[in-house]
């Protein structure tokens, strides 16, 4: 993908920060349809030598940027430690909370965004759907109506997950006992999920 393609997808006055930190490298980067189990990720030539990165179309501009540069993190860490060195270990949360930074006190996030992504680049995790304060904060640049998080649905209501339809039993700590209404079995779902609260139409 061509950067001026690529731009539509990032925050204003950041597509010249991003093409600095993929200078040089040997990369494909692909703009990619949802997917409900990833935003993004990185895999690593086989034979032609060119490393893969992937992101998920459907991102806020904020979202993509920062998924794109924990891929970038990922491409670099390879390019250096190759497979000798864990995924998501110490020398790829030092190489991204710095990728990160470059991002920041430039007026590029909005203020309360911006003190999120500060405390994440303190204490970087594999994903930024697993810091919940980080989640909470992208998420109110989602153009998603239709849409909540499990956390905030009462204790008993029914909704839907993917195809499937849930009661919300039990919280845990950071998941929730739901009994899948189809089949009656329970199952712990992350209070960070996106789900539909079921309408009253559905309901009947």
């Amino acid at each position: 993908m061509m950067f001026n393609q690529l731009e539509p997808f990032l925050p204003n006055n950041t597509i010249l920060l991003v093409q600095e930190l993929l200078q040089g490298e040997n990369y494909h980067l692909i703009v990619t349809k949802p997917r409900k189990t990833k935003h993004g990720d990185f895999t690593p030539h086989k034979k032609n030598g060119i490393h893969q990165i992937t992101v998920n179309g459907n991102l806020n501009e904020y979202a993509f940027l920062i998924t794109l540069i924990h891929e970038i993190a990922h491409l670099k860490i390879w390019n250096t430690h190759k497979n000798k060195v864990q995924p998501h270990g110490q020398e790829w949360k030092n190489l991204y909370g710095q990728l990160l930074v470059n991002f920041t006190d430039k007026d590029i996030f909005p203020a309360e965004l911006e003190l999120a992504i500060k405390a994440h680049i303190n204490n970087p995790k594999y994903a930024s759907c697993a810091d919940p304060t980080l989640t909470l904060a992208l998420r109110k640049y989602d153009d998603k109506p239709d849409q909540t998080l499990l956390n905030e649905l009462p204790l008993g209501t029914e909704f839907i997950l993917g195809n499937r339809h849930f009661k919300l039993d039990k919280k845990l700590r950071t998941r929730y006992i739901c009994t899948d209404l189809n089949n009656g079995k329970k199952y712990r779902v992350h209070g960070l999920a996106e789900v539909k609260r079921k309408s009253a139409t559905q309901l009947s």
